[in-house]
């Protein structure tokens, strides 16, 4: 195999002799050519002062002039190689570039070799065939320990490495030997992938850290910067992998040799422009490596290739660097918390992980959701760091996978069923980095005892109970049913529940639960700046989730009846669900289509003004945890008309904040909201009695008494010290 350094080191290699060195096939990497700008040889057959250089220190601090080069293997990438080095420049415009060739038949070279002609500071080593990605950067690594950089970085030319994270990566280097740019630690993301690639990649990552025992998140990533010293510490001569498998292989010997290893979160895009190099042989070869390592430590052999032994300093453990100000390409839109994250025994501020089937975005958000996103916007405005995991909805409703919101890390991965699945390798893996779990339970919660010792609260808004079967077929409605009355009570026994209203707490106590664990902690409600309501009008409004269970359709079937008597009558229906199709059918075939709006699901802007115009507020829910859109609706002076049912019979007090019929009676309902249409007095009664009710409610004091919960939560494993950024 020959090298040949084009513009700049040395004039294209065309020699037959060197030509022929790509055909001797016992030809190690120790064995290739590369040459300087005065044609010398720098690194080849028999030069071993670069392999090792003696037994350097490797505490040492960097010099006072950091020099950096990036080294950039290629294969059939023109289309992005020259946007390429325009951001790296404009990032880092310290640094060499070296572009490591493998003889693309795109013309890559020649796109790089024009580009050189320009610009100085870019190099170029042309291979004479496709050799792998492993061979390039031994081959980068030999020519970056022959010149005088104090830093080598390595990424892909495919944009799928942000060059926004450069200096972030050299920064880190001043007090690591390696620095990793990390997918899988907190603020790294993959947006765009499919959830199968992301469990693929996800149980591969955990497989190869398990294998190799090396506590190194991303173990794959090609994105890292190394410091001279622990690139002149690696075995060079005896590296095989020629694929993703050599990313796997230098982290190992870095952290075997007791290198300082950290991890700086990015996010890793999918590429602009030609096609992905990911092979199922490169995949295989990986796992040979990883398998192959594990033997050798099963036998206690120290051995990084045949003839060279060394032995294992004191590993020490890999640390996590907070997320930046922006994290990735595809999230310069997002504004990143710059936090000292220190010790919570000493600063009394918490990692908060919070898990909910649903967030904001989610077209199927309600009052679970509106709930769990108050309680953040209070924790982080007092100096708590908090993560949420949640379902995602795709991109037509939320732009980002993972994004800032209320100043909380919020990662949304995979569907309904998925997401449990996404959720507990998360939660396996990162679990231990987080202080204490808020396990949001919609019918199913995460299960999350099985999965780490982090303290933990179960909050749960209402057991589902008869919902099983009204919402799915019988025999999922039985496996529901079992799960959230059987395996629950179980799984979460001795552990703290908050619960939301004393109904609930009722509930669960019912099904298992000692009500000594059942704490409660009432929603809260954000008063409105505009409460003047209408109640001369002719309105009714429902707010919430389109559910089978919610019995919207008892409003709708009622509007025939009622628009006898108030011929101006409107009901307006804000929400969405899968009941929607089936409402909206009814509409039409009652030919309501003139006196019923369907909005779907709408901003806080619109939904304030339905409820400011509403007349009535119609809940016909059989079952509810807490009912906030009911207390929403009461800020504006809006009373409520409900079925006597759990949380409902908690939220609304009948004959002061509205009226309570009893459950499923269709008949009792349409005379509770015709009363209250035709009663000027009533009417207002009953709407300064829901100011008043509403009034005592607050989400600082609801946020307040879960953090209570959360920190009279004992500490199930030591406690540990969080990384301090620099």
């Amino acid at each position: 195999m020959s090298l040949s350094p084009l513009p700049h080191d040395v004039d294209e290699c065309t020699s037959p002799d060197a030509s022929m060195l790509n055909h001797d096939k016992g030809q190690s990497i120790k064995d290739l050519d590369i040459k300087d700008v005065d044609g010398k040889n720098v690194a080849g057959k028999g030069d071993h002062a670069l392999t090792n250089v003696g037994a350097p220190d490797l505490r040492i601090g960097v010099s006072d002039t950091v020099k950096p080069l990036v080294v950039i293997p290629t294969y059939n990438e023109k289309d992005n190689i020259e946007l390429l080095l325009d951001a790296i420049f404009d990032n880092l415009p310290s640094a060499d570039v070296l572009i490591i060739d493998d003889a693309s038949p795109d013309g890559t070279s020649d796109v790089v070799r024009s580009y050189s002609a320009g610009h100085r500071r870019v190099h170029l080593l042309v291979r004479v065939g496709k050799e792998g990605l492993g061979t390039a950067y031994v081959a980068g690594f030999r020519w970056a320990l022959a010149r005088d950089y104090t830093h080598v970085l390595g990424m892909d030319a495919d944009f799928s490495h942000d060059p926004r994270d450069l200096p972030r990566l050299l920064a880190q280097a001043t007090h690591h030997d390696l620095v990793i740019g990390s997918r899988y630690v907190l603020g790294g993301a993959t947006p765009g992938w499919k959830w199968r690639r992301r469990v693929l990649s996800d149980v591969g990552n955990v497989v190869a850290r398990a294998t190799l025992g090396v506590p190194v998140r991303d173990l794959t990533t090609g994105y890292r910067c190394y410091r001279r010293d622990a690139l002149a510490a690696l075995d060079l001569d005896n590296i095989d992998v020629v694929g993703y498998g050599f990313m796997m292989e230098t982290t190992y010997q870095c952290y075997r040799r007791g290198l300082r290893i950290a991890e700086v979160p990015i996010t890793f895009v999918d590429r602009r422009a030609g096609q992905s190099k990911m092979s199922a042989s490169i995949a295989t070869e990986s796992l040979r490596h990883v398998l192959r390592r594990r033997w050798q430590r099963m036998r206690q052999v120290r051995r990084v290739g045949a003839g060279t032994t060394w032995v294992d300093a004191r590993p020490i453990r890999p640390v996590h660097i907070p997320p930046p100000d922006h994290v990735g390409a595809s999230s310069a839109q997002v504004s990143y918390p710059t936090t000292t994250v220190a010790s919570t025994q000493a600063s009394g501020r918490l990692r908060i992980l919070a898990l909910n089937q649903r967030f904001v975005g989610h077209p199927e958000a309600g009052g679970s959701q509106r709930n769990l996103l108050e309680h953040v916007r209070h924790w982080v405005a007092d100096g708590h760091e908090v993560t949420v995991i949640t379902a995602d909805p795709g991109r037509r409703h939320v732009a980002l996978r993972t994004e800032i919101i209320e100043g909380a890390t919020v990662h949304r991965m995979g569907g309904r069923l998925s997401l449990f699945v996404l959720a507990a390798i998360y939660l396996l893996r990162h679990g231990k980095r987080f202080d204490r779990i808020l396990d949001v339970c919609d019918g199913i919660p995460f299960f999350t005892p099985l999965l780490t010792r982090t303290p933990q609260v179960l909050f749960v808004h209402h057991v589902h109970g008869p919902m099983w079967f009204t919402e799915f077929p019988r025999l999922l409605g039985l496996v529901g049913w079992f799960i959230e009355h059987r395996v629950v009570p179980l799984v979460y026994r001795r552990h703290t529940v908050i619960a939301v209203s004393s109904s609930t707490r009722d509930a669960l106590t019912h099904i298992g639960f000692d009500h000594r664990d059942v704490r409660i902690v009432h929603s809260g409600i954000e008063p409105p700046t505009d409460v003047d309501n209408l109640l001369s009008g002719s309105r009714i409004a429902y707010v919430g989730r389109l559910k089978r269970y919610k019995r919207v359709d008892h409003l709708v079937r009622a509007m025939p009846t009622l628009r006898a008597s108030f011929p101006a009558l409107h009901l307006d229906i804000v929400g969405d669900g899968d009941a929607k199709p089936d409402i909206e059918a009814l509409v039409e075939q009652l030919r309501l289509g003139d006196c019923v709006t369907i909005y779907g699901y709408v901003d806080e802007e619109t939904k304030a003004r339905v409820l400011r115009s509403a007349t009535v507020f119609g809940m016909p829910s059989e079952v509810e945890g807490w009912a906030l859109s009911v207390l929403e609706a009461n800020t504006y002076g809006c009373p409520a008309v409900a079925y006597d049912v759990a949380g409902l019979c908690v939220s609304i007090k009948h004959d002061e904040t509205g009226l309570l019929v009893g459950a499923g009676d269709e008949e009792a309902y349409r005379t509770a909201l015709a009363s209250v249409l035709a009663d000027p007095t009533l009417r207002a009664r009953l709407s300064q009695g829901a100011l008043e009710w509403a009034a005592t409610f607050d989400w600082r004091t609801t946020a307040d008494e879960t953090l209570q919960v959360l920190n009279s939560l004992k500490e199930r494993r030591r406690p540990r010290s969080l990384v301090t950024s620099a």
